[in-house]
């Protein structure tokens, strides 16, 4: 199998846009809106978007799955099965999206969520129309999302994800010249939301035009297909399940602990640490493909190679950040926080530490995810979340808030014995090299001098059956 110095480049450009995108909507629509409509109608706005928001999540895993499954179908020869796996999960996917409009449908009806939010620049029934349309707007946002399983699976990552970020900058630009024009909220979601349509109706026949033969419809759709990815795709669900405890759990224990004026003091510290992961989950997202495709085609010598890639950029960015933090942190800080704030500086640098750990283990574990096979990891991470939280509880009692960052970095050291393990073992990686190869960085000049890298003879292709995809057994 041949992976292309200039595929890579672009799947990690596309990767890369996301985080800009949303880092430029902020920049300009937070202070618009807030010079617009004012503090109390933005705050309501927000919390109306956040409940149907959540209904993005309702693929339950499945789209994920799905594009990973089919990416090595397709690297494996099998675009039979490709295309049966994409029908099974689109039409999954609707008919999930349907029931969660139905509900959507009783509780805007039935519930009094005027009452229960507080709501008063609305009135009942635009208040209704409202969350319809944010709902409709979620349910689209769902359809596009799957669509760019079917750029992944034929290498064409990049492009998919470029017109998926294309579609938000619309939207985003198509709510920013409706508050410039004065529109109220209703008006506002209607153009957000038909703005969405458009581009997905666009990506959509982007999609039928490059990848031709994957076609969404019923005949090809099967309920054994769904089957062998429901395992792998709840499992998936155990990844944004644990995020929200790593997030919003600890701040309601710091909060139980020690009182709202820490929160205010962790959670920004915690903010300005993150911000490295921006980076890291572009590098991870981007080399998720060709990760896939290698190991579909049981090129391991290639996977191999991604896989000492990634990690290594990942470890040597989190620490060039991790040291630019420790010298410009504080005054950052200072600056960010209008000096309200007084950065603690051994919780900040624990944090830090969490950072290059976290940053090395989450890259590692793409070889996991990109093969299906993170049954293990998800359980783990899960665990390793909820312990986290259970020990921060008396290390805050007895330590004060650096007990809570301790907490984090013992996770991360958790979890990196775990996924640093597996990860190698799935391709067949003795660890020591593996780990000997972080500082080899010949590897990081060969890939950035060289147009391509060979990896041995390519085996014949194999047809992925349902018994060796989506198992754990070979961790």
């Amino acid at each position: 199998m041949t992976f292309s110095r200039q595929r890579i480049a672009s799947n990690l450009s596309a990767s890369a846009m996301g985080p800009l995108v949303t880092m430029l909507l902020q920049l300009v629509n937070v202070p618009l809106f807030l010079s617009v409509w004012g503090a109390e109608r933005y705050g309501e706005w927000l919390l109306l978007s956040a409940v149907p928001a959540y209904l993005a999540l309702t693929d339950m895993g499945f789209g994920s799955v799905a594009a990973t499954d089919m990416t090595m179908r397709v690297a494996g020869g099998d675009k039979k099965g490709a295309l049966q796996t994409f029908q099974s999960t689109w039409v999954l996917i609707c008919l999930v999206s349907l029931c969660a409009a139905v509900f959507a449908s009783f509780a805007i009806a039935l519930v009094p969520i005027h009452r229960l939010l507080h709501i008063v620049t609305l009135s009942g029934n635009q208040l209704k129309a409202l969350l319809a349309l944010q709902t409709l707007d979620a349910l689209i946002s769902l359809q596009s999302g799957f669509l760019l399983s079917g750029f992944r699976c034929e290498g064409k990552y990049a492009r998919g994800a470029f017109v998926l970020n294309l579609i938000r900058v619309a939207a985003g630009g198509a709510a920013t010249l409706a508050l410039l024009c004065g529109a109220p909220p209703l008006a506002l979601a209607c153009v957000v939301t038909g703005t969405r349509l458009l581009g997905t109706l666009l990506m959509s026949a982007r999609l039928n035009r490059d990848v031709s033969w994957l076609r969404r419809g019923f005949a090809h759709a099967s309920v054994a297909s769904v089957r062998v990815l429901a395992g792998p795709a709840f499992s998936f669900m155990a990844f944004p399940a644990g995020n929200a405890l790593s997030m919003e759990g600890f701040l309601i224990v710091i909060g139980s602990t020690l009182g709202a004026p820490s929160v205010a003091l962790f959670a920004p510290m915690r903010t300005l640490t993150r911000s490295a992961f921006q980076v890291i989950d572009s590098i991870k997202n981007g080399i998720w493909p060709e990760v896939s495709m290698a190991y579909g085609a049981r090129d391991w010598a290639a996977a191999r190679r991604l896989h000492r890639y990634a990690c290594q950029a990942a470890f040597w960015l989190s620490s060039a950040f991790v040291a630019g933090l420790l010298l410009f942190g504080p005054a950052v800080f200072q600056a960010w926080t209008r000096g309200r704030l007084q950065l603690n500086v051994p919780v900040f640098r624990l944090l830090l530490v969490a950072i290059v750990i976290n940053s090395f283990w989450n890259t590692s574990s793409v070889v996991l995810v990109a093969c299906n096979k993170h049954r293990g990891l998800a359980i783990r991470y899960l665990a390793g979340t909820c312990g986290a939280l259970a020990l921060a509880y008396p290390l805050l009692q007895r330590f004060g808030l650096p007990g809570a960052a301790a907490a984090l970095v013992l996770c991360d050291l958790w979890m990196s014995v775990y996924v640093i393990q597996a990860s190698n073992a799935l391709l067949k990686e003795n660890l020591w090299d593996f780990l000997d190869a972080m500082f080899d960085f010949r590897m990081l000049r060969g890939l950035l001098s060289s147009g391509a890298r060979r990896g041995p003879a390519r085996k014949p292709p194999v047809a992925l059956c349902p018994s060796n995809i989506g198992s754990d057994s070979s961790l």
